[in-house]
């Protein structure tokens, strides 16, 4: 939820394709990371819009002016071998962004703008082959 000025409440539904690099600590089947990612937004993104009453409530779907989103992630997981060079991999992680992603849009002679920042917690399963 963020803030639109002093007035309306905005809530962003947003697709991202995300690209992470990162570092992971392994001890014995546990694991720790930390790492860097970008967003490269895709699709079409939903806005609602909701005055602070309650009274009026707006839904967009909408090609929005928005930039990639760029942040840190941090991970803890377990790591469970199946075969000899197969490993099921099941984590948590936390992903911050470190940019606002929706630009400054102005209308008029009046300059709005909206800052988001996107923080997110992932729970993943993977499946990981060793060549």
């Amino acid at each position: 939820m963020i803030m639109y000025g002093n007035s309306i409440d905005v809530t962003l539904h947003q697709k991202l394709f995300n690209i992470n690099l990162g570092y992971r600590y392994y001890y014995s089947s546990f694991f720790g990371g930390l790492g860097l990612y970008y967003g490269i937004p895709v699709g079409t993104w939903e806005m609602e819009i909701k005055d602070p009453s309650g009274s009026h409530t707006e839904k967009t779907k909408d090609n929005f002016d928005i930039s990639g989103e760029f942040g840190i992630s941090l991970e803890l997981g377990a790591s469970f071998p199946v075969m000899d060079n197969m490993y099921i991999d099941i984590l948590g992680k936390y992903m911050f962004a470190m940019n606002n992603i929706l630009k400054t849009k102005t209308e008029g002679t009046e300059i709005k703008k909206m800052e988001f920042k996107n923080p997110a917690m992932l729970i993943q399963l993977g499946v990981n082959y060793l060549f």
